[in-house]
């Protein structure tokens, strides 16, 4: 299985795109390969038709375009399309060495440039081959709302990267009423207001973990509880970053908004 293309995925594995030691956003992206990889092949357990191995090469390199990003950028700039990226350099291989395109093949170009947007696929692709764009894709957001957050937050907020501190429109750990009822009725994304401090921003962060739980359901409950980005949990990770940036008791109440949307 994918025997025709062992120099490619070799050559591309995720320690020579993303090596860790070069910069902490490439550890954060690897962290995601890593984690997103696991809840896909968890939520593979329930289909028999599922290859695994299949699904692990789909997983591990469906974010192959993002390496090219950070070597023209510096960064993992959206600006172009990391799954246009990572098809090219799939397919450029596969035309230089006239590699013939088996199903498995089929498959992993298919996670690459249709995870994540699997509504531009229309009826391109068959049956199985969508199942494993689902999967890739389902694990993608998984992780990406509910366990990432707790790997980029802290050197966001330590930065200021969005630059909430320097607008100074409120103190540090304040939550304004309307945040707050906003966040307890679950449709806090769905308002015109944006984050006037660090402590409602974690608000906003919590209530994409909130909403994936409640689209996806078990998975994303589990994936709650795995070990990431150096916390237990991202349960953990989230409960330590509402008691960092939010004063004690609003830390508690925000952790058992959070808990109960795990029950």
């Amino acid at each position: 299985m994918f025997s025709s293309i062992q120099t490619y995925l070799k050559r591309n594995s995720m320690e020579n795109l993303f090596n860790s030691k070069y910069s902490f956003d490439l550890w954060l992206r690897a962290c995601h390969i890593n984690l997103m990889t696991q809840i896909a092949i968890q939520m593979s357990n329930e289909d028999n038709s599922i290859n695994k191995d299949i699904l692990y090469v789909c997983c591990m390199h469906h974010d192959d375009g993002q390496a090219l990003q950070y070597k023209q950028f510096g960064i993992f700039n959206n600006s172009v399309s990391h799954h246009a990226l990572g098809l090219d350099m799939l397919d450029t291989f596969l035309t230089t060495y006239n590699v013939t395109v088996t199903p498995e093949i089929q498959i992993l170009r298919a996670c690459i440039y249709y995870h994540g947007r699997t509504q531009l696929a229309g009826d391109s692709l068959d049956a199985q081959t969508l199942k494993y764009v689902q999967l890739v894709s389902a694990a993608d957001e998984i992780e990406t709302c509910c366990l990432a957050p707790v790997g980029y937050l802290p050197r966001q907020i330590a930065n200021d990267t969005l630059c909430i501190r320097t607008a100074a429109l409120m103190p540090s750990k304040k939550i304004r009423s309307e945040i707050w009822d906003a966040f307890k009725k679950g449709d806090l994304l769905s308002t015109e207001d944006s984050a006037h401090s660090y402590a409602e921003h974690l608000l906003f962060e919590a209530t994409k973990a909130i909403q994936c739980i409640k689209k996806y359901g078990e998975p994303a409950k589990s994936a709650m509880n795995m070990n990431c980005y150096a916390y237990p949990s991202a349960v953990a990770g989230f409960t330590s970053l509402f008691h960092q940036n939010m004063t004690c008791e609003d830390a508690k109440h925000a952790t058992q908004i959070l808990l109960d949307a795990l029950k």
